[in-house]
């Protein structure tokens, strides 16, 4: 019995708890408790009442949580090969579980591990006496590799000695001969025990050439090979090693940060002075690596190829640097030990490890599996609660054993929550990408910020976070927590044959995946969608009446987010959602097939429930043709009562699956009568041209035979609907447009772009509206049936009939698009088509060319050619303005009569020819007349704002003339005030007071009106002081 075996036990108690083993885990605690208890007895084991009190403290929380970084870490001890590399424990203050009691004395040992048994077939592996502990400055500085490239290590451990501060012959234990050792390494998150045997490799034809490492001044310094040795156990390829960087070993060797610097253009990095300083104040190690080199360049600079060396020297004067480096390999001289060097293209990296001199560090362990979205990736929270800027540092290290494909990046973005979708936050632009094993990242924090740390990776592995930083336990480090407090679990749906209805363009858009989401009060809301496509969601208002029931079309006035599809994610968001129900549709861009996740976070509890694709437990599918009819009876029967319906009418124009927007399709109807008595039972008096097609829903109550009668709107139809309406010219929207111009027509159209808004401000649309409508009024007036033309031989010819139609930019932009409007008012002909289908209406339309003189008599001329037709204009008495004339006429009289001769004192007065002068001054001064000729708006409103003044000399609003009027008037008035009123006041101090306001006034009139000049002629250069 010994402390080596109640230290086994101890670690192996630790596996078996992070592996929930509990059991095992307390077994293995008592067995080291019943040794502790034997070798008390003994009364001569040193330290065993602090082993003892260690393991039973360990006893008493196996059955308690642990972290799953605790248990990663100790997970992280075995390798697959069952090599196995516990952390040090610390069992007090002096004592650890690296110190030499725990190695028994005579006991003779020999390490199974096959990984180290690996040497080339030169080689043999001999026991070697290590009687030589020597630290010794020149016997350490002459270590050097031979036949093992392993510069990286050697590099590292040359640079370590050289720093006195660091007493690496502490990392191995005992200091005396034995055939067993342990080596203390950091890797995998911690320090950990590395047990070997004493076996060294040694070539069996020379025994001038060394496969480990070896000292020139002292060949019996055998330890440093034991270090050495261990290194390679860990790296797993035994004495076959196929090489790493001296950043990564000395890290391993020593647990100072390794950081890696390119070196670019052939320069050393612009901090490289402050970077020898710190290595002169043993702050730092520096080493230095050459990248792939040509054997003629090699031997011309004495440089080998992708090699790491120390850097022993740094001269920075007369504008030449200067580095001497120190190669750890050695053949037979020491002549090319050191290389001094002022050209440093053949490099590729600086090497530097920082010694960890910060006051507090976390370190937090976990397991990584690649995953296919980044809010499924590893994150974590880091929060500066302080006033000033923080600089953290983090150190990212990839679990041994790894393999060279695997990378690893970090993305770092500004925010205190989990990351759903990677444009969803700023992100920092850090370069942390790498198939390196570890990488420093060094953060800069803004005061009262956090960020967002989210991890990537190729492969599954195990990962060490560890952070270092001088704030303190109040520094907020967590993993990260989701936006806001309520999270609905992840939800995975698919795209099948029959529900990959794509985007909105297409008829089968509402085919899509649908939800109902239910919000009980007020809330935010993110809605993230994930999938290997082009991806989107749609949220639409709804009501609680319609739960359950998808929706039949796209109504833009409900959606709540924009129509963007975006690869691989889409995250919409949505703020002050108010309580109720909304429809929630899933869609990719085409008829994707595969499956998509669904994430939906909120500040309120939420609902979501998925919307069958089938409207009833039986369904069918059926088609007909028109067969050149405009009704068609479908006949359907009922066997129970009170049975529900849902019909779904679609027009096709082709075998395709589906019909996309800008193909042809009429407006249709549908409506159900009895068949017997041709009872109606649902009217549906309006058509629909729909991209989705129509819906009749409808409770039949009695059981029985049906017709389903679908109707088509034609021309026939459109004649009766204009001869219905009071107004002859139609609307042309984004609604019904397709179906009027996409389709067979055996009519003329004339169409009006426009727009009436006063935010468009359009004058000329102004004057071209009335005078169209006056057009349309009378062609209806004199064709109120429509026009039937007629051939020589007396046959009837399809009537070709004229439709006037005006289209409201604000209600039609998506049309406005398709013909690329730029400028407005535009006037489009289209004339009856030949063919029964589509037709390429945009490519087939004629524009009206507006020129000076009578619009209307310019637009029926050109009508009059194109249509074959002639055209009378009834312009329309206004019988409200005969009235109003005749009364005023009347009047007049009547006043002329009475107060004749009080009229013509006035008329002989000066005073009103004086003000009738001054208001005409005032008015034609203000830019009266300009208003009325260009018929400028009054004012113009924006969301909250109000718009008195427009920029520019040749743009003005109605209220701008007030305001310049009555500025105008008042300085008019002011100064009279001046010349006639204020010389006849005899009291000086009023006459001063009164002069003294009027010029302020004045001033201050004039002020504004020069604030108005500079507003409205830019660069205009006058001004006192500045109002607007």
């Amino acid at each position: 019995m010994s402390l080596a075996e109640v230290l086994h036990l101890v670690e192996y108690s630790y596996l078996y708890q992070s592996i929930d083993n509990t059991a095992k885990a307390k077994n293995s605690c008592l067995e080291a408790i019943k040794i502790l208890n034997t070798l008390a007895k003994s009364g001569n084991t040193p330290h065993n009442k602090e082993i003892s009190e260690f393991v039973l403290r360990l006893y008493d929380q196996i059955d308690k949580p642990t972290t799953t970084s605790h248990k990663i870490s100790w997970i992280s001890s075995k390798f697959p090969d069952t090599r196995i590399f516990p952390p040090v424990l610390t069992f007090s203050s002096n004592l650890h579980s690296h110190n030499q009691i725990f190695f028994p004395e005579q006991q003779h040992f020999q390490d199974q591990d096959k990984s180290i048994q690996i040497v080339p077939n030169d080689a043999q592996l001999e026991p070697v006496t290590v009687d030589d502990w020597s630290s010794e400055c020149q016997d350490l500085t002459s270590l050097y590799q031979d036949i093992l490239p392993n510069c990286s290590f050697v590099s590292s451990f040359l640079a370590i000695v050289e720093n006195t501060t660091i007493p690496i012959i502490q990392s191995i234990s005992p200091h005396r001969p034995s055939t067993q050792y342990k080596v203390q390494l950091m890797f995998n998150g911690t320090f950990r025990n590395v047990t070997i045997d004493n076996l060294l490799p040694f070539i069996t034809h020379s025994h001038d050439r060394n496969l480990f490492i070896s000292s020139f001044k002292n060949p019996r310094l055998y330890w440093p090979a034991l270090v050495e040795k261990a290194y390679l156990k860990v790296m797993g390829d035994g004495y076959n090693f196929n090489g790493s960087n001296m950043a990564n070993d000395t890290y391993l060797l020593t647990g100072w940060l390794p950081e890696i610097i390119k070196i670019e253009n052939g320069q050393l990095p612009g901090n490289f002075n402050r970077l020898w300083e710190l290595k002169q104040q043993g702050k730092i190690l520096l080493g230095i690596g050459t990248g792939k080199l040509s054997k003629q360049v090699g031997l011309h600079l004495n440089l080998i190829t992708d090699h790491d060396y120390v850097i022993e020297d740094f001269e920075n004067e007369s504008k030449k640097t200067k580095v001497t480096i120190k190669n750890p390999w050695m053949n037979k001289s020491l002549d090319c030990r050191l290389i001094t060097l002022d050209e440093f293209t053949y490099f590729r990296y600086i090497y530097v490890n920082w010694k960890p001199e910060f006051k507090y560090s976390q370190v937090h362990n976990f397991i990584y599996s690649p995953k296919e979205f980044i809010v499924n990736e590893p994150q974590f929270t880091i929060a500066n609660p302080g006033d000033h800027t923080e600089e953290i540092w983090f150190i990212v290290e990839r679990h041994l054993p790894t393999g060279w494909k695997q990378w690893m990046d970090i993305h770092i973005y500004e925010t205190a929550s989990k990351v759903l979708t990677p444009t969803q936050f700023r992100i920092l632009n850090l370069d942390l990408r790498t198939n390196n094993r570890l990488q420093l990242i060094k953060l800069k924090m803004e005061p009262k910020k956090s960020y967002t740390l989210v991890f990537f990776c190729n492969q599954s592995c195990k990962f060490t976070l560890s952070m270092f930083n001088n704030i303190g336990p109040e520094l907020k480090f967590y993993k990260s927590k989701w936006l806001y407090d309520f999270i609905l679990p992840q939800l995975e749906g698919e795209w099948t044959d029959k529900t990959n209805g794509g985007n909105w363009s297409m008829s089968t858009f509402i085919n899509n995946p649908q939800y109902d989401l239910t919000i009980e009060k007020d809330t935010n809301l993110t809605v993230a969608v994930y999938g290997n496509t082009q991806v989107n969601t749609y949220l639409f208002q709804s009501d609680n009446s319609k739960l359950g029931q998808r929706i039949h079309k796209f109504d833009k006035s409900k959606l709540l987010n924009n129509e963007h599809y975006n690869s691989g994610f889409q995250l919409n968001t949505y703020h002050s959602l108010t309580p109720g129900n909304y429809k929630l549709i899933v869609s990719a861009y085409d008829k994707y097939i595969g499956k998509y996740k669904l994430l939906i976070n909120s500040t309120s509890q939420a609902q979501l429930e998925k919307i069958p694709l089938n409207w009833g437990l039986f369904s069918t599918k059926t088609s007909f043709d028109w067969n050149n009819q405009n009704r068609v009876k479908l006949h359907f029967t009922t066997g129970s009562y009170n049975t529900k319906v849902t019909f779904h009418i679609i027009y096709s124009n082709s075998d395709k699956e589906y019909e996309v927007l800008t193909n042809y399709r009429p407006a249709i109807r549908a409506s159900i009568f009895q068949t017997k008595n041709s009872v109606p039972i649902v009217i549906n008096e309006k058509f629909n041209d729909s991209l989705y097609g129509i819906f009749v829903d409808w409770t039949i109550e009695q059981p029985g035979e049906y017709i389903l009668l679908v109707e088509r709107f034609e021309s026939g139809q459109l004649l009766t609907f204009v001869k219905n309406n009071k107004n002859k010219l139609l609307n042309l929207n984004d609604e019904n447009y397709e179906s009027i111009l996409n389709g067979p027509r055996d009519y003329h159209i004339i169409a009006l772009f426009t727009s009436e808004s006063n935010q468009i401000n359009c004058v000329l649309c102004r004057e071209i509206g009335p005078e169209f409508e006056l057009i349309a009024n009378s062609w209806f007036q004199d064709h109120p049936d429509g026009i039937t033309d007629f051939d020589p031989e007396g046959k009837v010819i399809p009537p070709k009939n004229v439709y006037f139609f005006q289209a409201e930019y604000l209600q039609s932009k998506n049309l406005f698009g398709i013909f690329k409007l730029n400028s407005i008012p535009k006037i489009f002909y289209f004339r009856p088509t030949n063919s029964p289908g589509p037709n390429n209406y945009i490519a087939e339309k004629v524009e009206y060319q507006f020129f000076q003189g009578d619009h209307k008599d310019l637009m029926t001329k050109w009508f009059s050619t194109l249509t074959g037709h002639q055209y009378k204009l009834h312009i329309p008495v206004d019988k409200t303005k005969v009235l109003i004339n005749v009364a005023w006429v009347l009047s007049s009289l009547i006043v002329l009569k009475k107060f004749y001769k009080n009229i013509l004192s006035v008329i002989r007065s000066k005073i009103p020819w004086s003000i009738l002068s001054i208001v005409a001054i005032l008015f034609l001064n203000s830019g009266y007349m300009f208003n009325q000729i260009r018929g400028t708006p009054y004012l113009v409103q924006q969301d909250n704002y109000i718009e008195y003044f427009q920029k520019g000399q040749q743009n003005q609003l109605g209220i701008e003339t007030q305001i310049m009027s009555f500025v105008y008037g008042s300085l008019a008035l002011l100064v009279i005030i001046l010349i006639k009123q204020a010389p006849q006041i005899k009291h000086d101090t009023v006459a001063l007071i009164l002069v003294s306001v009027a010029s302020g006034l004045i001033f201050l009139l004039f002020s504004l009106i020069l604030s108005i000049f500079g507003l409205k002629g830019v660069g205009f250069p006058y001004k006192f002081l500045n109002f607007l």
